[in-house]
Protein backbone atom coordinates (compact mmCIF):
# COMPACT_ATOMS: atom_id res chain seq x y z
CA UNK A 1 0.00 0.00 0.00
CA UNK A 2 2.72 1.85 0.79
CA UNK A 3 4.85 1.84 -2.28
CA UNK A 4 1.12 2.07 -4.52
CA UNK A 5 0.55 5.64 -2.62
CA UNK A 6 4.40 6.81 -3.05
CA UNK A 7 3.86 5.42 -6.94
CA UNK A 8 0.76 7.63 -7.32
CA UNK A 9 1.96 10.80 -5.10
CA UNK A 10 4.77 10.83 -7.89
CA UNK A 11 2.58 10.67 -11.02
CA UNK A 12 0.26 13.23 -9.80
CA UNK A 13 3.37 15.43 -9.10
CA UNK A 14 4.58 14.62 -12.82
CA UNK A 15 1.12 15.49 -14.23
CA UNK A 16 0.72 18.90 -12.11
CA UNK A 17 4.47 20.00 -13.66
CA UNK A 18 3.54 18.75 -17.01
CA UNK A 19 0.50 20.84 -16.91
CA UNK A 20 2.37 24.18 -15.26
CA UNK A 21 4.61 23.88 -18.68
CA UNK A 22 1.99 23.22 -20.92
CA UNK A 23 0.27 26.37 -19.57
CA UNK A 24 3.65 28.77 -19.67
CA UNK A 25 3.90 27.15 -23.57
CA UNK A 26 0.91 28.05 -24.91
CA UNK A 27 1.28 31.46 -22.73
CA UNK A 28 3.73 32.71 -24.55
CA UNK A 29 2.72 30.96 -27.98
CA UNK A 30 4.78 28.21 -29.21
CA UNK A 31 2.96 26.46 -30.96
CA UNK A 32 3.29 22.98 -33.32
CA UNK A 33 6.51 21.94 -34.95
CA UNK A 34 8.21 18.64 -32.91
CA UNK A 35 9.72 21.06 -29.68
CA UNK A 36 10.95 19.74 -26.62
CA UNK A 37 10.45 21.75 -23.63
CA UNK A 38 13.39 20.96 -20.87
CA UNK A 39 13.71 21.87 -17.18
CA UNK A 40 16.66 22.71 -15.05
CA UNK A 41 17.69 24.86 -11.87
CA UNK A 42 17.78 27.73 -14.20
CA UNK A 43 14.71 27.73 -16.15
CA UNK A 44 12.34 26.71 -18.48
CA UNK A 45 14.42 25.84 -21.82
CA UNK A 46 12.99 25.14 -25.54
CA UNK A 47 14.54 22.42 -28.13
CA UNK A 48 13.97 21.85 -31.13
CA UNK A 49 15.34 18.98 -33.50
CA UNK A 50 18.23 18.22 -30.17
CA UNK A 51 19.20 21.70 -30.57
CA UNK A 52 18.24 24.13 -27.69
CA UNK A 53 16.27 27.04 -29.59
CA UNK A 54 14.90 29.26 -26.81
CA UNK A 55 14.87 29.70 -22.49
CA UNK A 56 11.67 30.92 -21.44
CA UNK A 57 11.07 33.22 -18.39
CA UNK A 58 7.54 33.90 -17.10
CA UNK A 59 6.96 35.67 -13.46
CA UNK A 60 3.78 37.12 -12.39
CA UNK A 61 2.65 39.47 -9.60
CA UNK A 62 6.16 40.98 -9.08
CA UNK A 63 6.01 43.90 -6.59
CA UNK A 64 5.79 47.09 -8.17
CA UNK A 65 8.57 49.29 -10.03
CA UNK A 66 8.31 52.66 -11.39
CA UNK A 67 11.54 52.60 -13.65
CA UNK A 68 12.29 50.00 -16.29
CA UNK A 69 16.27 49.41 -17.64
CA UNK A 70 15.86 46.40 -20.18
CA UNK A 71 19.22 45.41 -22.53
CA UNK A 72 19.25 42.68 -25.05
CA UNK A 73 20.17 41.67 -28.21
CA UNK A 74 17.62 40.40 -30.93
CA UNK A 75 14.58 40.07 -28.32
CA UNK A 76 11.52 42.58 -29.35
CA UNK A 77 10.79 44.29 -26.36
CA UNK A 78 7.12 45.34 -25.07
CA UNK A 79 5.61 47.42 -22.14
CA UNK A 80 2.10 46.58 -22.33
CA UNK A 81 -0.81 47.26 -19.46
CA UNK A 82 -2.61 44.99 -17.59
CA UNK A 83 -3.94 43.64 -14.11
CA UNK A 84 -0.12 43.02 -12.19
CA UNK A 85 2.99 43.90 -12.64
CA UNK A 86 5.25 40.75 -14.28
CA UNK A 87 7.76 39.92 -16.89
CA UNK A 88 6.67 37.17 -19.71
CA UNK A 89 10.18 36.08 -22.18
CA UNK A 90 11.13 34.04 -24.66
CA UNK A 91 14.82 34.50 -25.32
CA UNK A 92 17.52 32.83 -27.31
CA UNK A 93 19.37 29.73 -26.02
CA UNK A 94 22.80 31.36 -25.44
CA UNK A 95 20.93 33.98 -22.94
CA UNK A 96 20.69 31.08 -20.06
CA UNK A 97 22.62 33.77 -17.76
CA UNK A 98 20.00 36.17 -18.64
CA UNK A 99 19.24 38.57 -15.40
CA UNK A 100 16.61 40.34 -13.61
CA UNK A 101 16.07 41.70 -10.48
CA UNK A 102 14.40 44.63 -9.47
CA UNK A 103 15.70 46.98 -6.58
CA UNK A 104 15.27 50.38 -5.78
CA UNK A 105 12.35 51.01 -7.40
CA UNK A 106 13.87 49.94 -10.77
CA UNK A 107 13.32 46.60 -12.96
CA UNK A 108 16.36 45.91 -14.69
CA UNK A 109 17.21 43.08 -16.91
CA UNK A 110 20.00 41.91 -19.16
CA UNK A 111 19.41 38.92 -21.67
CA UNK A 112 23.38 37.91 -21.02
CA UNK A 113 25.27 36.02 -23.78
CA UNK A 114 26.75 32.93 -21.61
CA UNK A 115 26.73 29.10 -23.35
CA UNK A 116 24.37 26.65 -22.88
CA UNK A 117 24.95 23.77 -20.59
CA UNK A 118 24.19 20.38 -20.70
CA UNK A 119 20.17 19.54 -19.79
CA UNK A 120 18.39 16.46 -18.69
CA UNK A 121 15.44 15.88 -20.76
CA UNK A 122 12.34 15.62 -18.67
CA UNK A 123 9.25 16.59 -20.69
CA UNK A 124 9.16 16.49 -24.83
CA UNK A 125 6.17 18.09 -26.82
CA UNK A 126 5.19 18.73 -29.96
CA UNK A 127 5.00 22.61 -30.30
CA UNK A 128 5.99 24.91 -32.52
CA UNK A 129 8.66 27.88 -32.30
CA UNK A 130 7.40 31.68 -31.69
CA UNK A 131 9.25 33.45 -34.61
CA UNK A 132 10.87 36.13 -32.60
CA UNK A 133 12.21 36.23 -29.51
CA UNK A 134 10.72 38.48 -26.86
CA UNK A 135 10.62 40.53 -23.54
CA UNK A 136 6.84 41.71 -22.15
CA UNK A 137 6.86 43.87 -19.17
CA UNK A 138 3.01 44.25 -17.70
CA UNK A 139 1.95 46.35 -15.18
CA UNK A 140 -1.64 48.17 -14.11
CA UNK A 141 -3.17 50.80 -16.44
CA UNK A 142 -3.10 53.62 -15.53
CA UNK A 143 1.19 52.84 -13.98
CA UNK A 144 3.10 55.89 -14.11
CA UNK A 145 6.56 55.09 -14.75
CA UNK A 146 9.49 58.31 -13.76
CA UNK A 147 12.21 56.72 -16.24
CA UNK A 148 12.35 53.54 -18.94
CA UNK A 149 15.71 52.81 -20.59
CA UNK A 150 14.67 50.42 -23.62
CA UNK A 151 17.86 48.99 -25.93
CA UNK A 152 17.50 46.23 -28.26
CA UNK A 153 19.87 45.36 -31.54
CA UNK A 154 17.45 43.81 -34.00
CA UNK A 155 14.49 43.70 -31.98
CA UNK A 156 11.27 45.74 -32.10
CA UNK A 157 10.33 48.13 -28.99
CA UNK A 158 6.75 48.65 -28.68
CA UNK A 159 4.86 50.28 -26.03
CA UNK A 160 1.39 50.23 -25.80
CA UNK A 161 -0.79 53.80 -24.40
CA UNK A 162 1.59 54.30 -21.31
CA UNK A 163 2.65 57.62 -19.01
CA UNK A 164 6.64 57.79 -18.88
CA UNK A 165 7.96 61.06 -17.53
CA UNK A 166 11.61 60.31 -19.31
CA UNK A 167 12.06 57.81 -22.18
CA UNK A 168 15.06 56.52 -24.15
CA UNK A 169 15.15 53.98 -26.48
CA UNK A 170 17.89 52.72 -28.62
CA UNK A 171 18.05 50.39 -31.86
CA UNK A 172 19.94 49.60 -34.77
CA UNK A 173 18.08 47.32 -37.26
CA UNK A 174 14.57 47.23 -34.68
CA UNK A 175 11.55 49.44 -35.26
CA UNK A 176 10.32 51.85 -32.81
CA UNK A 177 6.31 52.25 -32.01
CA UNK A 178 5.42 54.00 -28.89
CA UNK A 179 1.71 55.10 -27.74
CA UNK A 180 2.15 57.41 -25.09
CA UNK A 181 -0.16 58.68 -22.08
CA UNK A 182 2.04 61.24 -21.16
CA UNK A 183 6.26 61.66 -21.92
CA UNK A 184 8.37 64.78 -20.23
CA UNK A 185 11.50 63.92 -22.31
CA UNK A 186 11.77 61.48 -25.16
CA UNK A 187 15.00 60.40 -27.26
CA UNK A 188 14.78 57.93 -29.91
CA UNK A 189 17.38 56.71 -32.02
CA UNK A 190 18.11 53.71 -34.67
CA UNK A 191 20.46 53.16 -37.21
CA UNK A 192 17.66 51.41 -40.37
CA UNK A 193 14.76 50.92 -37.79
CA UNK A 194 11.67 52.98 -38.44
CA UNK A 195 10.12 55.16 -35.70
CA UNK A 196 6.29 56.08 -35.11
CA UNK A 197 5.31 57.80 -31.98
CA UNK A 198 1.82 58.00 -31.33
CA UNK A 199 0.40 61.08 -28.53
CA UNK A 200 -3.26 60.76 -28.52
CA UNK A 201 -3.29 64.39 -28.38
CA UNK A 202 -0.52 64.61 -25.41
CA UNK A 203 1.85 67.27 -24.56
CA UNK A 204 5.04 65.91 -24.74
CA UNK A 205 7.78 68.24 -22.98
CA UNK A 206 10.81 67.55 -25.33
CA UNK A 207 11.16 65.16 -28.65
CA UNK A 208 14.19 64.12 -29.88
CA UNK A 209 14.31 61.44 -32.98
CA UNK A 210 17.41 60.09 -35.13
CA UNK A 211 17.49 57.63 -37.85
CA UNK A 212 19.81 57.16 -40.68
CA UNK A 213 17.89 55.12 -43.36
CA UNK A 214 14.56 54.35 -41.71
CA UNK A 215 11.55 56.78 -41.31
CA UNK A 216 10.26 58.89 -38.88
CA UNK A 217 6.36 59.40 -38.12
CA UNK A 218 4.29 61.28 -35.46
CA UNK A 219 1.07 61.35 -35.21
CA UNK A 220 -1.81 63.49 -32.96
CA UNK A 221 1.31 64.73 -31.21
CA UNK A 222 1.57 68.11 -29.16
CA UNK A 223 4.80 69.09 -28.83
CA UNK A 224 7.08 71.98 -26.55
CA UNK A 225 10.58 70.90 -28.58
CA UNK A 226 10.38 68.56 -31.69
CA UNK A 227 13.86 67.18 -33.16
CA UNK A 228 13.76 65.24 -36.01
CA UNK A 229 16.72 63.90 -38.04
CA UNK A 230 17.48 61.38 -40.75
CA UNK A 231 19.47 61.04 -43.76
CA UNK A 232 17.24 59.10 -46.09
CA UNK A 233 14.64 58.30 -44.41
CA UNK A 234 10.77 60.14 -45.13
CA UNK A 235 9.62 62.25 -41.76
CA UNK A 236 6.06 62.55 -41.54
CA UNK A 237 4.50 64.75 -38.58
CA UNK A 238 0.98 65.13 -37.46
CA UNK A 239 0.61 67.10 -34.72
CA UNK A 240 -0.26 70.72 -32.83
CA UNK A 241 3.02 72.78 -32.07
CA UNK A 242 3.63 74.32 -28.78
CA UNK A 243 6.70 75.45 -29.18
CA UNK A 244 9.67 75.24 -32.05
CA UNK A 245 10.42 71.90 -34.29
CA UNK A 246 13.97 71.22 -35.89
CA UNK A 247 13.38 69.02 -38.85
CA UNK A 248 16.33 68.11 -40.99
CA UNK A 249 17.27 65.31 -43.40
CA UNK A 250 19.47 64.57 -46.68
CA UNK A 251 17.27 62.81 -49.12
CA UNK A 252 14.17 62.19 -47.85
CA UNK A 253 11.12 63.76 -47.97
CA UNK A 254 9.19 65.89 -45.36
CA UNK A 255 5.80 66.37 -44.44
CA UNK A 256 4.34 68.50 -41.42
CA UNK A 257 0.41 69.05 -40.94
CA UNK A 258 -0.24 70.73 -38.00
CA UNK A 259 -4.10 70.16 -37.71
CA UNK A 260 -5.00 73.55 -39.30
CA UNK A 261 -2.53 75.69 -37.21
CA UNK A 262 -0.81 78.32 -38.64
CA UNK A 263 3.13 78.12 -37.90
CA UNK A 264 5.94 79.96 -38.31
CA UNK A 265 9.01 78.52 -40.32
CA UNK A 266 12.29 78.67 -41.47
CA UNK A 267 12.64 76.21 -44.67
CA UNK A 268 15.49 75.52 -47.39
CA UNK A 269 16.51 72.85 -49.92
CA UNK A 270 18.99 72.59 -52.14
CA UNK A 271 17.27 69.70 -54.91
CA UNK A 272 14.02 69.71 -53.35
CA UNK A 273 10.61 71.07 -53.79
CA UNK A 274 8.63 73.23 -51.47
CA UNK A 275 4.92 73.30 -51.07
CA UNK A 276 3.98 75.54 -48.17
CA UNK A 277 -0.04 75.20 -47.53
CA UNK A 278 -0.72 74.77 -50.84
CA UNK A 279 1.93 77.41 -52.41
CA UNK A 280 5.16 75.72 -54.39
CA UNK A 281 8.57 77.57 -53.95
CA UNK A 282 11.92 77.00 -54.97
CA UNK A 283 15.24 77.09 -53.07
CA UNK A 284 14.08 78.71 -48.98
CA UNK A 285 11.20 80.86 -48.08
CA UNK A 286 10.61 82.20 -43.81
CA UNK A 287 8.18 83.84 -42.23
CA UNK A 288 8.28 85.96 -39.13
CA UNK A 289 8.78 84.31 -36.21
CA UNK A 290 6.50 86.28 -33.95
CA UNK A 291 4.27 82.92 -32.42
CA UNK A 292 7.50 81.06 -31.16
CA UNK A 293 6.01 77.94 -32.72
CA UNK A 294 9.21 78.10 -35.10
CA UNK A 295 9.37 74.91 -37.62
CA UNK A 296 12.98 74.96 -39.12
CA UNK A 297 13.04 72.37 -41.90
CA UNK A 298 16.55 71.38 -44.01
CA UNK A 299 16.84 69.04 -46.55
CA UNK A 300 19.09 68.92 -49.39
CA UNK A 301 17.18 66.88 -52.25
CA UNK A 302 14.27 65.53 -50.43
CA UNK A 303 10.89 67.74 -51.06
CA UNK A 304 9.04 69.21 -48.26
CA UNK A 305 5.59 69.53 -47.81
CA UNK A 306 3.71 72.21 -45.04
CA UNK A 307 0.32 72.00 -44.69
Amino acid sequence: MQFLWKKWWLFALAFFATGIVITIVAVLGLGADGSNVYIDNRGIHVVQSGKETGKVIDEKNLETFSNINISTVSADIELIPSDYFGIEAYLPANANEAKWNIDNDWLDINTGSAKSNRLISIFSFNFSLQSNYFVKIYYPEGTEFNEAILGTTSGDIKIFETTIENLSMKTVSGDVNAEIAGIADLSITTTSGDIKLTGNSEIASKISMKTVSGGIEVVDLIWNTLTAETTSGNIRIFGEPNGPANVRTVSGDVRINTSGLEIDYDISTVAGRINVYGQRIGGSIRSDDSSGNLATIRTTSGNITLE
